[in-house]
């Protein structure tokens, strides 16, 4: 019996000299990647099972579809999916389609352990597959445009540098750290989309029906990942189709294969229709009105009245075009980590009117050598006069064109859109690094230089995307993680001529409404410490706060419905926070301000004394912890969504109510004093005069 290591080593050395130094070098350029990529996804540390927010927010949406699919259902229980959900027939949806989820399904057979967890493993598997089909694409790509040219040690380095820029100098690293629902969909949506673009090129160049059986299958995989990828994709193969029934392909095929190469593309968009109009009635939108934020919040409900109902409008591309290719969308500090996304959110232009606008940067800032060589690329496919093997590739490259295209029209600025463009840079740049590589051959002196500032290029980008993806990451969980990133930056600060943070650090007795990037803000005598976001959706993000504490006395429960006063937020007017008993043996929290109410579960009131804890104040929750002892005896989760803008937009500080009666209904409520934090006071101490 022959090993199976040696039938393949036996291989390996039957291969060309030129093949396996391209994949020595591929597979160098992907283990460095895959290094990295880890490193940002598994937060710096032994967490493979890393959830982008605490308490797996966001992170758990296509664990609990496949669940669901697995009863045969495509709705998911209702109020699980809180502001992402699409209330439609009595019924709540999920706008991302089912593709990840079903991915999930031979693991969630055997066991319910990864449930909400399972979203860093999916990443990474996605990260490994695009990887593999970015290294198969460059290949099939220099066959096409050079044949069997020898490949020199320096060019089979560059396609190595043009791997790692893809998979870890870009966007697609910034992914990895947030692995949560919005992130997972555009990694398998990057992967399908490679795929589907490295089979019709193949298809292109030599017609079968395997061939067409494999776009077919990754097409669908992209419009089951993300449906506008999808929808281009089939795009390219019904584009491909018409190309042989004209007749202007050099292959002669019967009538019978093009019609497998047009099923290829209208049996995935088939599928897609059917699914999304099981859900939302519409072969392809998805109602925004019924979507259950709309309902919270008045600047989305604004936006659909100014774009005539939906998100999607051309009043939109000026904003978009600033926001995602304008050559300075990027903002160099002396604070750590060095590289930052603007300070500002994109602004409207031309008569726009966008639903939210977060800090983004641009690609042409942040992918630089990407965007370079796509352009040179694009101009080799399209200028007059090349040859067929080349002109092949205008189909594929108008496919990943058209796949960003919706993004450009939509009224939602973000960074993680972006990464629509990697297909796109993927095949563009790898046909302007073969041309480049192409005419610097006879030249050496200027292929050096070229491949200089190539390697400088992905450099840059490596570090510009890792630098955002530490704080991106930092600033999505308030609490330990971002006090030690703002730790970090005293340290490196102090080291640092000038030393910069001490200038950005403020004291007021409240938080001011606007949050500026990287601002320090202290509250109070260190009441609570944050940094701000420079988002206006949430323009501070907490790192440390005192917490109001409470001793409450259970051991006789209320049997009227009673209410506890425990705080009002600053600057806030209504009742504030309260904890609600019925009478039957359940409580729950309410928060009440002039705006309306949010209110929580009603849960199981815990027997004997309970110490209280409001704990943390968050973007879209407040959490009141019930037993700091045994935290499993409860959680007050308010959702503060509810309250529309003014809460929701504005981080809450609150103190202590006056004034009540602390015996209320047969409760006893004792304060208790907490422990200040620990970097406030070292923080407070370094405002400078007239900062206070």
């Amino acid at each position: 019996m022959i090993h199976p290591f040696a039938t393949t080593r036996a291989r390996w050395d039957q291969a060309e000299p030129d093949l396996r130094r391209y994949t020595r070098s591929v597979a160098v350029a992907g283990g460095l990647g895959v290094i990295a990529y880890l490193l940002v996804l598994w937060d710096f540390g032994w967490h493979p099972l890393r959830t982008a927010i605490g308490g797996a927010d966001f992170s758990g949406f296509y664990d609990l579809q496949t669940r669901q699919l697995f009863h045969g259902h495509l709705d998911v229980p209702r109020s699980i999916l809180g502001l992402e959900a699409f209330a439609v027939r009595g019924r709540e949806f999920m706008y991302f389609p089912p593709g990840p989820s079903l991915l999930r399904a031979p693991f969630f057979l055997f066991t319910d352990r990864l449930d909400s967890k399972f979203t860093a493993f999916s990443m990474l598997a996605a990260w490994i597959v695009a990887a593999v089909l970015i290294a198969l694409l460059m290949w099939r790509v220099r066959l096409l445009l050079r044949g069997r040219t020898g490949l020199g040690r320096a060019e089979a380095v560059g396609f190595g540098l043009l791997l790692f820029s893809l998979m870890a100098g870009s966007v697609v690293l910034y992914l990895g750290s947030l692995p949560f629902v919005y992130h997972e969909a555009y990694a398998w949506a990057i992967a399908m989309a490679l795929g589907a673009t490295f089979a019709t090129i193949g298809l292109l160049e030599r017609p079968s029906n395997r061939g067409a059986l494999t776009a077919g299958a990754f097409t669908l995989g992209a419009i089951l990942s993300r449906t506008t990828s999808g929808w281009a994709c089939a795009g390219g193969l019904i584009l491909a189709a018409l190309w042989f029934a004209s007749g202007r392909s050099h292959q002669v095929l019967p009538r019978r294969w093009v019609a497998t190469l047009f099923a290829a593309a209208f049996v995935p968009l088939v599928v897609g229709i059917i699914l999304n109009w099981a859900k939302f009635r519409h072969p392809y939108f998805f109602p925004l009105q019924d979507q259950i934020w709309t309902g919270m919040s008045a600047q989305r409900r604004a936006a659909l009245a100014a774009n005539g109902g939906d998100l999607v409008s051309p009043n939109i591309l000026p904003a978009t075009v600033m926001g995602y290719f304008r050559p300075d969308g990027i903002r160099f500090s002396t604070l750590f980590p060095y590289i930052t996304l603007p300070a500002e959110v994109p602004q409207n232009y031309g008569g726009s009117f966008l639903d939210q606008m977060y800090r983004t940067g641009s690609v042409v800032a942040f992918m630089p050598v990407l965007v370079l060589l796509s352009i040179w690329g694009l101009i080799t496919t399209f200028r007059r006069g090349v040859k067929r093997e080349i002109r092949n590739l205008r189909i594929p490259l108008l496919a990943v064109l058209a796949i960003p295209l919706p993004i450009m029209f939509y009224g939602y600025i973000a960074m993680r859109y972006t990464a629509e463009f990697i297909p796109l840079f993927a095949l563009a740049g790898s046909i302007g690094f073969v041309d480049i590589a192409r005419r610097g051959g006879p030249h050496p002196k200027r292929a050096r230089l070229a491949f200089g500032i190539l390697a400088v290029l992905v450099v840059f980008g490596f570090a510009a995307n890792l630098a955002v993806s530490v704080t991106s990451a930092r600033l999505a969980n308030p609490g330990t993680p971002l006090t030690q990133y703002v730790r970090v930056q005293t340290i490196l600060s102090d080291r640092t001529p000038g030393r910069p943070l001490d200038r950005l650090i403020r004291q007021s007795p409240t938080l001011p409404r606007s949050g500026p990037a990287d601002r320090i803000q202290i509250v109070g005598d260190c009441r609570a410490a944050y940094i701000g976001s420079g988002d206006p959706l949430a323009p501070w993000i907490p790192f440390e706060i005192q917490p109001l504490e409470w001793d409450l006395d259970l051991s006789t429960t209320p049997t009227t419905p009673t209410t506890l006063d425990l705080a009002q937020a600053d600057g806030v007017a209504g009742d504030g926070l309260q904890l609600e008993f019925d009478g039957a043996g359940r409580y729950r929290g309410t928060f009440t301000s002039t705006t309306g109410v949010a209110v929580g579960r009603w849960r199981s009131v815990p027997p004997g004394g309970v110490h209280l804890r409001l704990f943390a104040y968050l973007t879209e929750h407040l959490y009141i912890l019930i037993d700091v002892e045994r935290p499993a005896r409860g959680l007050v989760d308010l959702p503060l969504g509810q309250l529309d803008q003014t809460p929701y937009r504005q981080q809450l500080t609150f103190h202590p109510t006056d004034g009540d009666d602390p015996a209320a209904g047969g409760l006893t409520l004792t304060p208790r004093k907490s422990t200040p934090p620990p970097l406030c006071p070292a923080l407070r101490e370094r405002i400078e005069p007239g900062g206070g």
